[in-house]
């Protein structure tokens, strides 16, 4: 009677590990779901709300810098797992890949996305005035001194060749 006890707890307590692993797992794809939803919504929302009325200009904003904070937070997120795989010293650069189109490629596309909508929510500068001064600012900030849109298509394509390269690197020394 007492090895029967045994064996089902022992068999209790692997189930239990294997539930607490895979909603551990669920937890940390939690943020990359939600935001993938809400990126989807985002387009037709965009398209219904964009240059309707001030009301939905003001919702699309809070949606599009929510939107940004998100998107922000899944790449720090992917940044501190590159730094754990780095301290790990562990060749598990497949994994990262995959770490990388999920938190790292579709934020910033993403980003993308989201400064061209907030560039058309600004009003024209054709008038004078501190917002007008504001926005002409961001224009000036966005497109011509940083340029935010061609600085992010070569982080992205550098991040993708580079991610790609070294998953490929430590599948081939794997199979050596």
């Amino acid at each position: 009677m007492a090895k029967k006890i045994e064996e089902t707890t022992t068999v209790v307590t692997e189930q239990v590990e294997v539930v607490s692993r895979v909603g551990g797992l669920m937890r940390l794809f939690e943020l990359e779901r939600s935001f993938l939803i809400f990126a989807l919504i985002y387009f037709p929302v965009a398209w219904l709300f964009l240059g309707r009325g001030y009301l939905e200009n003001f919702l699309l904003a809070i949606y599009t810098v929510v939107m940004i904070i998100l998107a922000v937070m899944m790449i720090a997120k992917f940044v501190l797992h590159l730094a754990t795989a780095a301290d790990n010293r562990g060749a598990q650069s497949g994994r990262l890949f995959v770490m990388y189109l999920i938190d790292g490629l579709v934020p910033l596309a993403m980003l993308k996305v989201f400064g061209h909508i907030l560039n058309m929510i600004l009003p024209f500068d054709r008038h004078q005035g501190i917002v007008c001064d504001l926005v002409r600012l961001f224009r000036q900030f966005y497109y011509e001194i940083f340029q935010f849109q061609t600085t992010l298509n070569y982080v992205i394509i550098g991040g993708l060749v580079i991610t790609f390269v070294a998953a490929v690197w430590a599948v081939t020394k794997n199979n050596e």
